[in-house]
């Protein structure tokens, strides 16, 4: 277009500085005041509202149409405006193209020409046309420029996530959930889908919430593995719960691997259930240890002073880490002691045996000199005596062996004693066997009633604790009869499974035949082949009739009546193994259990009349299977039958 076109051909001027209406003369004003605004237009802001407000966009281009040509039909009739008065509208126009996005020579000079009207409302609607698609093509390009943004950020943003947050590490079961999301965003990345990213960011929080949930849990569940060892640091893992720690840390394990964080509250139970059963364990085993050392008698006249200070020690130490409830080091340090001590006490015996052949071979020499002046004696005698006394003297002295006092010794002779014990409470007891103790006989007064009291108060002694004695005074109790049986077998429930029947069955018919003895488990099902009642090693009490303990006498009678071993060696397995029930749930032949230094297991048999439970247990106060009246109350029921 030519800035000078001839005016008699009724060209138009496209100077935007001959507006000079009042309207125009304020918009002039309100543009120069909002020059510096206009600097920080917020052009992104702009074009959101633009797209919010799609049907809004169409009217303001209309107004902004008709606002332009009002503009140009004023312009038209100030053609002739001062030069100040187009520097303010070339600046207008300046700032007009700057906005829709068009080139702008500001050093053309627009001289003012006359047109004829009808060219020159074609020649505006031509503009305007072109101010429009302009403007399109402007909020087009602002829309790709935010689009790209938009894309930069939310790529940037799920690159750190995966960089700073989850490469390298591995979250089990819950490594879908992060991979699936990752995957999304990488997604609609690649698609440039930014309706999708904006509903990928929405959910951006969520997922910032799990993964600190998990990566906490997590970090908890480690942070508990690595202190399992230094948990139970302080105490013996013994042979009874080696299985069950060894489960422990396979199952914390396991759970490590599907970071299954949530099991972290139930393996603290477990392992504060383990502690307080391996405390219990550890102490019996310090007291068997130490009772085993009490046993060792030495001789103090061949004690050194450094071996006495040495043994000294020991049980200073012991004592100390008994103290401190280190019991792991007390059990080391008393098997060091117990090796110890079994070797002095070897060295001692070699040694006084050694004294003592020693001494024999020189009382054997003193003796065959006396033998040999009593022969030279004899001999003197013979030769003043008669033939025949001479005879009779050297015979006997050849015939008679003096010891060393120059005493007769016959030699070595076996003798054979055979002892009968008798209890006191018993059909033929101490004290009704009036025919040999009861009698009253010189100063012996018989069985009164004082000294009947003196020997019961004798025989209930701590004879182990007291004097380091390892004694039993276990006797068989008295079984069932089969009235008895079948009086508490009519107690059961009409409807009990045939398992359930069998189980109590076969606990009712082994009370009174299998002696207590702690640690015993049964080696096979039945009476026979496990050897019950015979003598073995003593136990911590002293108790040497093999026989069960409590969990043993409960695994064995599911294996004698069922066929089928539960698993479940101790009382903590019981617990962990069973199906967890409450107190008015319970059936005949589920058990109930107690952990800790008292820990004991019942089978139930059913409720008194007085509300109490009616249960069969091993008892180790009386030393044999029983039944009859249990508390009610118990910290846990478990079955394992249906």
């Amino acid at each position: 277009m030519s800035n000078t076109e001839d005016r008699n051909d009724e060209t138009i001027n496209l100077d935007l500085d001959e507006h000079t209406s009042a309207e125009d003369a304020d918009m002039d004003v309100n543009t120069e005041a909002n020059a510096n605004a206009d600097d920080d237009f917020d052009y992104l802001k702009e074009i959101e509202e633009i797209e919010a407000q799609e049907k809004e966009l169409e009217e303001q281009r209309q107004k902004k149409k008709e606002e332009l040509e009002r503009r140009r039909e004023e312009r038209e009739k100030d053609e002739k405006k001062s030069a100040a008065q187009r520097k303010r509208e070339m600046k207008e126009r300046k700032k007009e193209a700057e906005w829709l996005g068009e080139p702008f020579e500001d050093d053309v000079e627009i001289v003012p020409t006359a047109k004829k009207k009808k060219s020159k409302k074609g020649l505006v609607a031509i503009v305007i046309i072109v101010l429009i698609a302009l403007a399109g093509g402007a909020v087009f390009a602002y829309k790709m420029q935010a689009d790209k943004k938009e894309l930069a950020d939310f790529s940037q943003k799920v690159a750190a996530f995966q960089s700073e947050k989850l490469d390298g590490r591995d979250f089990g079961s819950h490594q879908s959930y992060f991979t699936d999301f990752m995957k999304e965003c990488q997604d609609a990345i690649d698609a440039g889908d930014l309706k999708k990213m904006e509903e990928l960011d929405k959910k951006w929080s969520e997922v910032e919430n799990t993964y600190t949930t998990v990566s906490n849990g997590k970090t908890s569940l480690d942070a508990f593995a690595s202190g399992i060892d230094q948990a139970l640091s302080t105490y013996s893992i013994t042979d009874d719960y080696k299985a069950t720690y060894e489960t422990l840390k396979k199952d914390v394990e396991a759970a490590q691997k599907d970071c299954d964080y949530e099991k972290v509250s139930d393996f603290q139970k477990q392992l504060d259930a383990l502690a307080t059963n391996l405390k219990s364990d550890n102490l019996k085993v310090i007291q068997n240890l130490k009772n085993d050392i009490s046993s060792v008698s030495l001789d103090k006249d061949y004690v050194s002073a450094d071996d006495q200070k040495k043994l000294d020690a020991y049980s200073t130490e012991v004592e100390k880490y008994i103290k401190e409830e280190n019991y792991a080091q007390a059990v080391t340090t008393l098997n060091s002691w117990k090796t110890d001590v079994t070797a002095l006490k070897k060295t001692i015996d070699d040694k006084k045996a050694a004294e003592q052949a020693k001494a024999e071979s020189e009382a054997e020499s003193k003796r065959a000199a006396e033998s040999k002046a009593a022969e030279s004696k004899a001999a003197e005698s013979k030769a003043a005596a008669s033939p025949s006394e001479a005879t009779l003297s050297a015979e006997s002295a050849a015939a008679v062996t003096l010891n060393e006092n120059g005493k007769y010794c016959p030699g070595h002779v076996d003798l054979t004693i055979t002892v009968k014990t008798t209890g006191l409470k018993e059909k033929h007891n101490l004290f009704a066997l009036d025919g040999t103790g009861n009698q009253a006989v010189g100063n012996w007064q018989g069985w009164t009633e004082e000294k009947q009291t003196a020997a019961q108060t004798l025989a209930a002694q701590d004879w182990q604790g007291m004097y380091g004695l390892a004694s039993s005074e276990f006797a068989l109790g008295n079984p069932l009869t089969p009235a008895e049986i079948a009086s508490y077998l009519d107690l059961l429930p009409e409807d009990l499974s045939p398992e359930r029947r069998a189980v109590i069955t076969c606990a009712l018919n082994s009370v009174g035949k299998i002696p207590y003895y702690y640690g015993g488990k049964p080696s096979t099902a039945g009476l026979s082949g496990n050897h019950f009642a015979s003598v073995t090693s003593p136990d911590y009490k002293g108790r040497i009739l093999s026989g069960l303990d409590c969990t043993g006498w409960v695994n064995w009678v599911y294996w004698t009546a069922l066929g089928n071993r539960m698993g479940a060696a101790s009382t903590y397995e019981i617990v962990r193994t069973g199906r967890a029930i409450n107190s008015a749930e319970l059936q005949p032949g589920d058990l109930l259990v107690q952990l800790g230094g008292n820990s004991h297991v019942v089978m139930f048999l059913g409720w008194n009349a007085d509300g109490t439970i009616l249960g069969v247990h091993e008892s180790g106060s009386v030393s044999n299977v029983t039944v009859g009246k249990v508390h009610t109350v118990w910290p846990y029921y478990r079955a394992f039958l249906d």
